[in-house]
């Protein structure tokens, strides 16, 4: 019995990774793209899936393998690439199955975890700037690092699969594999069941959102480290226009959730023009900036009044940055104006 690949159309016993290096696949990409598509003609002796079926006759399960408790496969370990097919990271995976291990006694043995600290520091540093330059030279090394950069960016990304497949077939298969990637409600219910994959879809949510959190990173990196790489991750001030100190960032923070607590007072009780259309295009912008407001410790219910708010554009608003465009004594001057605001402000701070 013989298979068709279903990329070139030859007839073939099995459907190898040799064969798939030909068309720039992996058999974890090539799974992705055709899921439901068995590239092994029959159990014979010599093919890669009676292999796979019987070299654990003669194993002992979790010294010699491992069971996947989603599918069922025996394995020395389940790592990244075969958690990619079940669209799960190493911490989801351990956190929807606490018991299972993901490494079998004979990995375990050469894990990483038993790595001594000064050859763990030294593989992190392997793949750094500073490591090319003692070992290659200034230069030479700076050369050798942009290249390694730039193959990493070209691997693997949408040009790298048009380049290979043509623009329509490089797309096509970028995209699904991109989409396969993507985590959503029905691939979880896919692999747990409607009730638990709803369940565990929605934890995975929340994770991710306190990730984001600034006490999520002042727990992790301790709280000067913590506010550093927030604010770096989140692109809540650009290193090339940071005005606020390293030492005021958190106080920074805490300034801006009251801006926006008494901008949302402002839209309750005013309209503004163009409000309707606020979205990923148009964006909610503060005339005077948080920026400017903190910095010259411009009273937060100022800089939140109604007359200091407008919808612009979402281009001008990443080009304009932290710039102010007005000055900030007409929006005091409004802002003195409207009791009733300043009477709202102080009934939300009691």
């Amino acid at each position: 019995m013989s298979i068709k690949c279903p990329i070139c159309d030859k007839i073939f016993k099995e459907i190898n990774n040799s064969h798939l290096s030909k068309h720039n696949l992996t058999s974890t990409e090539f799974n992705i793209l055709y899921p439901n598509f068995n590239r092994y003609s029959s159990p014979t002796r010599n093919s890669e899936k009676y292999k796979e079926e019987n070299k654990w006759l003669d194993k002992k399960e979790n010294i010699d393998f491992i069971i996947c408790p989603i599918c069922n496969k025996k394995l020395k370990e389940i790592n990244n690439a075969h958690l990619n097919i079940h669209n799960l990271t190493a911490d989801q995976f351990d956190k929807h199955y606490p018991n299972n291990k993901r490494l079998s006694e004979s990995v375990d043995k050469n894990n990483f975890k038993n790595l001594t600290k000064e050859i763990s520091d030294k593989l992190k540093k392997s793949h750094t700037l500073e490591n090319y330059i003692n070992k290659y030279g200034d230069e030479n090394g700076r050369i050798k690092f942009q290249e390694k950069t730039e193959n990493v960016k070209k691997c693997k990304n949408r040009q790298y699969y048009i380049n290979i497949h043509g623009e329509k077939n490089g797309n096509d298969i970028f995209s699904k594999i991109q989409k396969s990637k993507g985590v959503t409600l029905e691939k979880y219910i896919g692999i747990y069941g409607e009730i638990d994959g709803t369940n565990n879809y929605n934890t995975y949510r929340e994770d991710n959102k306190n990730k984001k959190k600034l006490e999520y990173y002042i727990i992790k990196y301790g709280e000067n480290d913590g506010i550093k790489k927030w604010f770096e991750k989140n692109n809540k001030i650009s290193k090339s226009n940071r005005k606020v100190s390293i030492d005021k960032l958190k106080e920074f923070e805490v300034y801006k959730i009251l801006v926006d607590k008494f901008t949302r007072l402002s839209l309750q009780m005013y309209n503004i023009d163009n409000l309707d259309k606020r979205s990923k295009k148009y964006h909610l912008d503060h005339k005077y900036s948080k920026t400017d407001g903190f910095l010259n410790n411009i009273s937060a219910e100022i800089v939140g009044h109604i007359s200091n708010l407008e919808i612009v554009d979402q281009h001008y608003n990443s080009s304009k940055q932290h710039r102010s465009d007005i000055e900030i004594e007409v929006i005091r001057e409004q802002y003195n104006n409207d009791i009733l605001y300043q009477e709202r402000c102080e009934k939300l701070k009691s």
